[in-house]
């Protein structure tokens, strides 16, 4: 399927980039057709279904961590290899506003909470679809004077809409997670341990809004988006 799409889309003649974004689109189609959000989850439920397959009578433990964001304390605070998880928005946020310059600072205005898909798709169409669409008919009318711009807008505008979509199924998830085990392990740790500040896993030791402004995104923007 994968290769048909992929000749299907050379012999139209489009270009490479449009080919990974049409392969990234059809990743996200057969991954929906089997009941998971995105190829990144359904992915990974590949490897642990293939491994408890093929695992016979061997003991198995899959251990995968919730979050990969950047250090905590150890080795020093905000250090982080490459864009993760929900850094792709906050990657994505400074790419489309520009707030990085070199020797200089931005503001950023207060964020609009919105409690539901619908209102967010309900804000884009009024903020950001309607002019955009505006601005592409007086492109047309104008004889493509503001192509440019119109197409850096709708780069931007789709690259919002694209994170959305695939981090929507996090965003307004409801699930309970069982921990029991997790926190049996820290007690016995605690009880049996002298160094527990400095192997404290333990996330409600956490001041999780101070680690993202402080820590984390600072972090991001210098080692990741430097």
């Amino acid at each position: 399927m994968v290769k048909e799409k992929i000749n299907e889309l050379k012999l139209e003649g489009v270009p490479e980039k449009e080919i990974t974004s049409a392969m990234k689109d059809l990743g996200i189609e057969r991954a929906r057709l089997f009941g998971w959000p995105n190829t990144y989850v359904f992915t990974k439920a590949m490897g642990e279904m293939l491994l408890m397959n093929r695992k016979d009578n061997l003991p198995l433990v899959i251990i995968r961590p919730t979050m990969v964001a950047s250090t905590y304390k150890e080795p020093f605070p905000g250090w982080i290899e490459g864009v993760r998880t929900i850094d792709s928005i906050i990657a994505g946020y400074v790419s489309i506003h520009g707030l990085i310059r070199r020797g200089s600072q931005s503001e950023i205005g207060k964020g609009i909470a919105l409690t539901s898909m619908s209102k967010f798709y309900m804000y884009m169409a009024l903020r950001f679809l309607l002019p955009l669409k505006a601005l592409q008919l007086l492109n047309m009318l104008l004889f493509k004077t503001y192509q440019d711009l119109y197409t850096a807008l709708d780069r931007k505008v789709k690259l919002v809409m694209r994170l959305v979509d695939l981090y929507k199924p996090y965003v307004f998830f409801e699930g309970i997670f069982d921990d029991i085990n997790t926190e049996k392990l820290r007690i016995i740790f605690k009880e049996s341990c002298h160094e527990t500040n400095i192997f404290d896993f333990d996330p409600a030791n956490i001041d999780w809004e101070d680690y993202m402004i402080n820590v984390h995104i600072p972090g991001l923007v210098k080692y990741v988006m430097k």
